[in-house]
This record gives C-alpha cells, sequence and structure tokens, in this order.
C-alpha cells in the first residue's frame, strides 16, 4: 500500500501473489487432494446412482403432408408439437402410466421423473424417465410413449404418432459420475485455497522488512538489529549479572 495525501492506497503486487501461492503450494495440494478423496468416496459409496432411459415418437400431422410447405405452417408445426409435450405430460396420463405399473407416487411425484422435450428443427419429442433401478426406468419410459401417444392421438384429430425409437435398459447411470465429481472437487479445493490466501495476504499490514517501514511508515531506517545479535545480547546481560550476584 502506497501513501497518498496521508491515506494509504493498496496496491496490488502479483508477484508477491505468485510467491505466496507458491509458498503455500503444500498445504493448496493437500486440501485438494482430500477433497478430491471425500468426493469420490460419496459419489462412489453413499450417494445412489440415477439411471435414464430415453424414447422417441415421430409426431405427423396428416393435413401437412405436401410437397411445399409455408411459414404459416412450420410456426404451426412448431405450435403443434408444444401441444403434444403438453398433452403427453397430462394428469389423465399419468394416472393411466401409475394404475398401469402399480405405482406407488403420487402424480407430481412421477412426473418430476419425466422429461418430454422435442429436439430442434424436428417433428420428434423424445422422453426421458430418471429413477435409481435401470430396467424400470425403461420399462416406465415404454409404457409412458404407449400411454401419451394415445392421449395425443385422441385429444388432437388429424394427428398421428409412430414409434421412432424405444428405450433400452441404460447401463450407466446418467446423474453421478464419481471422475467428473473428484475432478471439480479438486479444482474447487484449489480455487478457494488461492482465495483464501489472497485475502489474507491483502488484509495483512503487519511489518516484516525495514523496506516496509520506508514504504508505509515513511520513516528512514539508519541501522538493524539482527535477531542473533539480540539474543546474544541477552545471553551476554543475563551472566553479568550472574556474575554481579555472586560476588556478593
Amino acid at each position: 500500500m502506497d501513501k497518498i495525501n496521508g491515506s494509504y492506497e493498496t496496491e496490488i503486487n502479483l508477484s508477491e501473489i505468485c510467491k505466496e501461492f507458491w509458498r503455500k503450494k503444500i498445504i493448496i495440494m493437500l486440501i485438494s487432494i482430500i477433497l478430491i478423496g471425500i468426493s469420490f468416496f460419496v459419489t462412489k459409496f453413499v450417494l445412489t446412482p440415477q439411471y435414464t432411459a430415453v424414447s422417441k415418437v415421430y409426431i405427423i400431422n396428416k393435413s401437412y403432408i405436401r410437397d411445399a410447405l409455408s411459414l404459416s405452417d412450420v410456426q404451426s408445426a412448431t405450435q403443434l408439437l408444444n401441444d403434444c409435450k403438453e398433452i403427453a405430460i397430462s394428469r389423465p396420463v399419468l394416472e393411466r402410466l401409475k394404475s398401469s405399473l402399480n405405482l406407488a407416487e403420487d402424480v407430481e411425484d412421477i412426473e418430476k421423473n419425466i422429461k418430454v422435450t422435442s429436439i430442434s428443427d424436428t417433428r420428434i419429442l423424445e422422453i426421458s424417465v430418471t429413477g435409481e433401478d435401470p430396467e424400470f426406468v425403461a420399462e416406465m419410459a415404454n409404457k409412458f410413449q404407449e400411454e401419451s401417444s394415445e392421449q395425443i392421438v385422441y385429444i388432437m384429430s388429424g394427428i398421428e404418432v409412430k414409434e421412432l425409437e424405444s428405450a433400452i435398459v441404460p447401463k450407466k447411470p446418467t446423474s453421478l459420475s464419481s471422475v467428473r465429481n473428484s475432478l471439480i472437487s479438486g479444482f474447487l479445493g484449489i480455487f478457494m485455497c488461492c482465495i483464501f490466501i489472497f485475502f489474507r495476504y491483502m488484509l495483512d499490514d503487519t511489518i516484516k522488512s525495514e523496506a516496509d517501514i520506508e514504504k508505509y511508515l515513511d520513516i528512514a531506517v539508519f541501522g538493524v538489529l539482527s535477531e542473533h545479535a539480540e539474543n546474544k545480547n541477552k545471553k551476554n546481560h543475563g551472566k553479568w549479572k550472574k556474575r554481579k550476584g555472586s560476588k556478593k
């Protein structure tokens, strides 16, 4: 920090900050390794992995089957997909799904595990079902595809829904990755350590050398008493007092 008009202005010395990071490198690495180990253990042995099964359907509007489509037809097709998504996730579909699979959860809880999205620039709806049992989520995705397709055809006249891809049993979890989570935890540990060291360095206003005295207090230093010399003087002073006492 430099003295300007009687006040002090903080000066950031990047080289000194980098040296401070380097001096604390062992602590930074230890904390990072500890966080990596904790994250790997929690991801691998504590958290329950989640699996996602995906199925796809193709939406056909029979009134649009012709050689050329106008701009209004394209806009109508986009709106059509949005309507199909809302119908697919409607309460009647979810209640029939709950009944057919004998699910104990409420309709609201079932809806949280189902996601219906439209693939960009297509007339394809993608159905994703997430859960803990990979075989069950695949069965649920296919059953939901069947129930939602029937509901869309029933509600919207002139619409045909064809199965494009049925759901298969997922082999790998989608929500948890021990390697990814461990790497994220490691980088997060390094980042937090650097932030802590940076602010500790910036808030440290202690005098560490004669150069700091001249810089911060604007006082000239004419001499320096080393710690070794000071300790030696203390020892000699103690010996003198001892000898003086022995004469008595």
